[in-house]
């Protein structure tokens, strides 16, 4: 699930994007331990290429600067939007159901819009903007925060949409956004879940490996961040103990640093081959 719910969290005001950039980076660190010593215990696979942790604090960085920035704009036009009438009938009926309605409401929507904008980034064109996404060779919890700032306003979109009628405040928009940090970090982490049923369902690190393959049929399939059934209804779905163990991970072609964090595509040479 992206982790643009920080937008709303920081309307605008200065103590409260602290706050928000605070509780996005605790909440990093919090199921970076958890899941680091997870992975120790039960990992999915080994790994033959180190960890770049020097690349994943970049992304960091750039991840939390991106969401920062999308927040400045992104609450002035949600909070427009929320005077439009259609807007706030939704919000009035919303009010209306239990917090457990509201809820698989919520996370139903956003997971659906987020699985064909996700779909949407793997066209040619926009491809580039997602690609340091996949470059890490080594997925582990920290991989999930690579992207382009275009990566994340364009996996942030739905996200946004969803919170123009929920509008989550106080406590539960802080539970929003640690969930977006750790469930982010939950499904790029090397955790081999047990329980068959639960990967059936859901997305987890194992199922989301799989999106991560080097091999473009690989990066073309299981999409979803939550739920796994929309890539099952879509076509999308790729069984994780269907393939080799030890698929490899990353881009299949090679790129400079600073090309891939701004989500440029690879130089090439007047031949048109990639330099």
């Amino acid at each position: 699930m992206p982790v643009s719910a920080a937008s709303r969290a920081t309307g605008g005001d200065v103590r409260t994007a602290s706050f928000s950039a605070m509780g996005f980076i605790c909440s990093f660190i919090v199921a970076g331990f958890v899941l680091q010593l997870a992975a120790n215990a039960w990992p999915v696979r080994a790994f033959e290429h180190g960890k770049e942790v020097r690349l994943d604090l970049l992304a960091l960085v750039v991840a939390l600067a991106s969401q920062l920035a999308i927040a400045s704009v992104a609450f002035p036009w949600i909070s427009s939007v929320q005077d439009v009438d259609v807007v706030r009938s939704s919000y009035l009926y919303l009010l209306t159901l239990t917090p457990i309605s509201a809820g698989l409401f919520y996370f139903f929507v956003v997971d659906f819009l987020a699985y064909w904008m996700h779909r949407l980034n793997h066209v040619a064109w926009l491809w580039p903007t997602h690609a340091f996404h996949h470059s890490s060779r080594n997925l582990y919890w920290a991989s999930g925060m690579r992207g382009s700032p275009v990566h994340f306003v364009l996996l942030g979109v739905p996200s946004l949409l969803v919170q123009v009628v929920f509008d989550p405040q106080g406590p539960v928009l802080s539970l929003v956004l640690a969930y977006g940090v750790v469930h982010n970090s939950l499904i790029h982490s090397n955790v081999r879940v047990p329980l068959r049923l639960l990967n059936w369902v859901f997305v987890t690190g194992r199922s989301h490996m799989v999106h991560h393959g080097r091999d473009p049929r690989l990066g073309g399939s299981n999409f979803g961040f939550l739920f796994t059934f929309w890539d099952r209804l879509f076509g999308t779905w790729v069984d994780p103990g269907s393939l080799a163990p030890d698929f490899p991970l990353g881009l299949g072609y090679e790129i400079g640093t600073a090309r891939l964090v701004i989500g440029l595509p690879p130089e090439t040479t007047r031949t048109g081959e990639a330099a």
